[in-house]
């Protein structure tokens, strides 16, 4: 009778592992989907990936719009790799959240990595700072921003130039590299 209840919970244990992994694969995807939480534009198209068939590459042609957490992204065009997470706007891209917004001609990025770049002509506006760089690298997990190449900006009424800049989104603290300028206002008398 010992012998036959430890196979009894042999087997129960072994059932058990399988319905969890089932349900935590579920749950993963399930969180995923509930992460991306809508894809839009005036025409889309789902291809399936051949590996999986629970994947997709999703194409949003005209006025694409992601709604993803606390952020939204829009631009002409748009595609977004399920399987791998990767996301693509192109023309008039415009990435806002809460507190502020980047704009550029694309915009590249990863969501589960949660890191973006925005690249040709590229403007980062926030409450206190207003900048321009050929490429724009925003890491929402790290709470950063990095601006690079020919960089021009303005925070609290000084004037900024660098070749690269690096913004804590937390604190609004910027830090300037390679021909770095700062100009204080003329405070007058």
């Amino acid at each position: 009778m010992i012998v036959k209840n430890k196979k009894a919970i042999i087997y129960i244990f072994v059932i058990s592992l399988l319905i969890i992994s089932v349900f935590s694969t579920f749950n993963s995807d399930l969180s995923r989907a509930q992460n991306l939480q809508e894809l839009s534009g005036d025409k889309l198209t789902m291809e399936p990936l051949a590996d999986n068939e629970n994947e997709y590459l999703i194409l949003a042609k005209g006025n694409a719009l992601l709604k993803y957490k606390d952020l939204t992204i829009s631009g002409i065009n748009a595609e977004f790799n399920t399987l791998k997470g990767t996301i693509l706007f192109n023309n008039n891209v415009v990435f806002k959240s809460e507190n502020y917004e980047i704009k550029g001609d694309k915009l590249s990025g990863n969501i589960d990595n949660e890191e973006f770049t925005v690249s040709g002509n590229s403007t980062f506006i926030s409450k206190n700072i207003e900048a321009t760089a050929d490429e724009i690298v925003y890491n929402q997990s790290a709470e950063m921003a990095y601006l690079n190449g020919n960089v021009n900006g303005k925070q609290n009424g000084r004037e900024f130039s660098a070749q690269k800049i690096s913004i804590d989104l937390a604190s609004e603290k910027i830090e300037l590299s390679g021909n770095a300028k700062l100009v204080f206002p003329d405070k007058g008398e």
